[in-house]
Order: structure tokens, then sequence, then C-alpha cells
């Protein structure tokens, strides 16, 4: 069962990391900028989200996982407003 488990997570990854290689390949990079740095930002706390909970098994614990997203979740919101101030919106 664990064997399902990891194998399903690592479809998820190749997913995302598709998801990812579109975007960046697509004209919204061009148009939106903004738009598409946040959905690159969403699509790595995917990832990160998978790879915390199924890699090193935090989906066993809730605490854990849920301290482990809202610090993936607060660096995710810090990057984006970085990258906002440094594009000079």
């Amino acid at each position: 069962m664990e064997a399902r488990r990891l194998f399903a997570a690592w479809i998820a990854l190749m997913a995302f990391s598709l998801c990812t290689a579109v975007l960046t390949m697509s004209k919204l990079t061009d148009t939106s900028p903004a738009i598409a740095g946040a959905v690159v930002l969403l699509l790595a706390g995917g990832k990160a989200r998978v790879i915390l909970a199924r890699y090193l098994n935090l989906h066993q614990s809730r605490f854990w996982r849920g301290l482990f997203d809202v610090a993936v979740g607060a660096f995710l919101v810090l990057a984006y407003a970085i990258y906002w101030i440094g594009s000079g919106r």
C-alpha cells in the first residue's frame, strides 16, 4: 500500500512540474507576469505539500502538517511580495 501512495505522490509531482513547464512556455508570462508568478508559486507550494506529506510522512500528524503548511504558505507569500516589490509595480 505504501508503494502505491508514493507512486501517486510521484505522479502528482510530475503533474505539477508539467504544469509549471507549460505555464513558463505560454504567452501568460509575457502578458501577465504577475499572474504567472503567482501560479508558479502556487504550483511550488503544491509540490512542497506533496513532498512534506508523503515523502516525509507528515500526513500522519495534523499538527506538523499544519505547521509546515503555514510555514510554506508564509514563505510563498513573502516570495511573491518580494517579486511584486522588485518588479516596480
